[in-house]
């Protein structure tokens, strides 16, 4: 970390996801890593990990605004071992029950703003 920065660790609710607070002086940046290891549970315990980790990371960004009682920038960086076309391109199709599995995903880019940084179709 730049010594010009301040770095601030906010608490999540989730061990596989930790949240930074950085103040560059000019600007508040949220960094979010998360990571979802595919063991061996079902779909529905999946989708709702998903649901609670994206719920998590919203309530994490909520408190950001709040503590600099403004805008942020905001940036997830994440494994989250999902397919879908949009990142997996569409070789993903090939994969027919998996091919929509970033559908929660996508929703959440979609109602907070974000878009992902790969160029569209990369497979990862």
């Amino acid at each position: 970390m730049n010594a010009r920065c301040k770095a601030t660790q906010i608490p999540v609710a989730c061990p596989d996801t930790t949240a930074v607070l950085i103040d560059t002086g000019e600007a508040h940046i949220l960094l979010v890593a998360s990571y979802e290891p595919r063991d061996g549970v079902g779909k529905a315990e999946k989708e709702e990990a998903m649901r609670a980790r994206i719920e998590n990371i919203t309530e994490v960004r909520g408190k950001a605004e709040e503590e600099v009682r403004g805008a942020i920038d905001f940036l997830i960086c994440a494994d989250w071992n999902r397919y879908h076309p949009l990142w997996g391109g569409p070789e993903v199709l090939q994969h027919r029950e998996r091919a929509k599995e970033g559908e929660q995903i996508v929703s959440f880019m979609h109602q907070t703003g974000l878009r992902s940084l790969l160029a569209a179709g990369t497979p990862t």
